[in-house]
């Protein structure tokens, strides 16, 4: 987890901070009669993306792949909706979904092991077909009264994530085994997190909004087997900071997104890595009924 808090750059948590105690100084009080539903629509645009990714099988040891030098990764953004619910003391339920648009392509500059197959040093590859789909269900409890110009919630929710890692390209003739891909989600578990969240209203048209949460799960036992039992480590951190215009019917927002993601599932038979991080302009569209 200490590596992932490094990664973020320097300025989110300040604009985080400097939001809340300008809010406070100068923004207007937040509506608590206001709609109990919205739908929310997020497209989430990578400006700067990269991780690594590293499948063992068995005695074949994985090549340790550099998603953005090795197989040049060149899009890794996400489409997402969320629907909330409101209560009237303030309590909020999020759930959502987001689904991953991935492209990349390279020529290998070494020989390459992924999930026992073999790749030539020069082979042409391309992960185009690699998905990440996530799906979540949150609640927000208020730490402080919703009427007041900055509204902070407590999160505590779960996280399931469904990774399906491919490499596309020819194998070498020798390779023991011919699957291009490593499923993560096949041993999917639910995880939770924790966080904070921060809205804040500064004219009667313009709101901020600022989120923060995580895990760290370290060599949790699954109850799946594969070559033995498999064991589980679990890195998640999502921080966002933006602005919404309302209240229109539709509201546009803009903002900045950091993500970082890291998984590790290992056994007698597998010992399986994918680490990312990301960071991104968000823009997004929110209904109110």
């Amino acid at each position: 987890m200490v590596d992932a808090m490094a990664r973020i750059p320097r300025w989110v948590p300040v604009l985080l901070l400097l939001s809340a105690v300008a809010g406070s100084a100068w923004a207007q009080t937040l509506d608590p009669a206001g709609p109990r539903w919205s739908l929310d629509l997020r497209y989430v645009r990578a400006l700067e993306a990269d991780g690594v990714v590293d499948v063992r099988e068995f005695e074949t040891g994985g090549t340790r792949l550099k998603l953005r030098d090795d197989l040049g990764l060149s899009r890794w953004d996400t489409l997402g909706l969320e629907l909330v619910r409101r209560f009237q003391e303030g309590g909020r339920l999020r759930f959502g979904s987001f689904s991953t648009f991935v492209s990349g392509s390279a020529r290998l500059d070494h020989e390459t092991y992924f999930n026992g197959a073999h790749y030539p040093s020069g082979e042409p590859v391309s992960i185009g077909s690699t998905s990440h789909n996530r799906i979540w269900a949150f609640y927000e409890q208020p730490l402080r009264s919703a009427a007041e110009p900055q509204a902070w919630f407590l999160l505590a929710g779960v996280v399931v994530d469904f990774l399906d890692f491919h490499i596309q390209g020819n194998l070498a003739p020798d390779t023991a085994r011919r699957e291009k891909r490593e499923n993560f989600g096949r041993q999917v578990l639910p995880y939770p997190v924790l966080g904070l969240v921060q809205e804040g209203r500064w004219t009667d048209s313009l709101y901020s909004y600022g989120e923060l949460y995580g895990t760290y799960l370290n060599g949790v036992d699954t109850p799946y087997t594969e070559g033995g039992r498999i064991r589980w480590d679990q890195t998640t951190l999502e921080g966002a900071v933006g602005v919404r215009a309302a209240p229109l019917p539709l509201q546009p927002s803009l903002g900045y997104r950091y993500r970082r993601f890291y998984e590790r599932t290992r056994s007698e038979e597998d010992d399986n890595v994918f680490s990312f991080h990301s960071s991104s302009l968000e823009l997004g569209l929110r209904a109110s009924f």
